[in-house]
Formats: structure tokens, sequence, C-alpha cells
């Protein structure tokens, strides 16, 4: 059974409590392992990029993949927005069958 989140897209975010510090210490241990290196990052379900976003605004390049194409356009709007769409790359595709390499 898949859920569909199309008709949620543009209010996701707004629904979904991701406390800014929550986010801020995500970032800082991602930017700690990363040790000054700019990292290949594979999000399933990446939805409208409220984790991958920042993550490409920190230097990472940023693949994801989600079901729901109405969420990739809210992510892509936001990528271009931030400026980060060159190293924002976008699929549609389900979690389960993801479209990368085995062990990437």
């Amino acid at each position: 059974m898949r859920l569909s989140f199309d008709a949620m897209a543009s209010q996701f975010d707004h629904q979904r409590g991701l406390p800014r510090e929550a986010l801020k210490a995500w970032m800082n241990l991602i930017d700690e392992l990363a040790n000054g290196r700019s990292l290949q990052i594979i999000e399933p379900g990446i939805g409208t990029g409220r984790i991958a976003l920042p993550l490409a605004v920190m230097g990472h390049s940023v693949s994801g993949t989600d079901i729901s194409q109405p969420m990739l356009l809210t992510c892509a709007d936001s990528a271009q927005s931030l400026q980060v769409s060159d190293i924002v790359h976008l699929s549609q595709s389900d979690a389960t069958d993801m479209p990368f390499a085995d062990h990437s």
C-alpha cells in the first residue's frame, strides 16, 4: 500500500514538526562527519527537501527520490530559490525501488 502526499505538498513543512535546534544539531553532526569534505548524500523520501536543502546549502551534493511529483516540484522550486539546484538531483520513484546503484 502506498501513501500519497500529493495533496499536501504545499503545506507539508508547516504540518510536520522539525524544531530548529534539532535541525541545527543534525547539520552540525553532518558538518563534523564531513570533516571539510563535500559529501554525496542520498535521501529516500526527500519530499519538500526540508532536510536535504540545508545540506545542499552547506555544499553537499544531494540526490533525492520521492514517489510524489508535487513534493518533488516543491523541493525543486525551493532548491532554485536557494540557488542550489545544480547540486540537488531529484527523481521520482518508490523508496523500495530507487534508481541508485547497490551500496550507494
